[in-house]
């Protein structure tokens, strides 16, 4: 019998990924980073851990840190639930998409918590293979536009299978 993980499509993300990215925003100074990205089912519960760490490139120098989880709802969303270094909390909801060998995440904020700039958030994730690439967009209160807007892209590829 296939767990809720396969059923789901969550099972495309198992493993450990790493490569670069590039972030951006009008508020900041733009920096390219080097991400290490795991997750790790526990079947027991459904759900996937994972763990996200970033160091800048230029000048070397730890970045962002987040962990938390991937869980498919009964309603056929996926729920990323998150806890980050900077003391923000997000839970985002989505759709999870498994077509032509694509499996493509689409999440949008559902609840952002302790960081009162933030007004919105968004990620995209696909899977090709052990290819990955992604997109964060927000939007905060420190923009003339409420509008989301590119913050970060990356590609990243799965050192250790699934």
């Amino acid at each position: 019998m296939e767990d809720e993980l396969t059923i789901s499509g969550l099972h495309a993300f198992v493993g450990t990924w790493q490569g670069v990215g590039h972030g951006k925003y009008p508020t900041i100074e733009s920096f390219d980073y080097q991400e290490t990205l795991s997750f790790e089912p526990d079947a027991k519960c459904s759900l996937l851990h994972y763990q996200q760490r970033t160091k800048i490139v230029d000048p070397e120098r730890p970045s962002h840190w987040e962990s938390g989880f991937w869980q498919p709802l009964e309603n056929g969303l996926v729920q990323i639930s998150n806890a980050q270094n900077g003391g923000r909390v997000e839970v985002l909801q989505g759709k999870l998409v498994v077509e032509g060998g694509v499996t493509r995440l689409e999440a949008s904020n559902a609840l952002l918590g302790n960081d009162p700039m933030m007004v919105a958030s968004r990620r995209v994730f696909e899977i090709e293979g052990d290819r990955m690439h992604y997109v964060v967009e927000m939007a905060t209160t420190t923009t003339e536009s409420p509008k989301l807007q590119i913050h970060l892209t990356a590609s990243l590829t799965r050192l250790v299978p699934a």
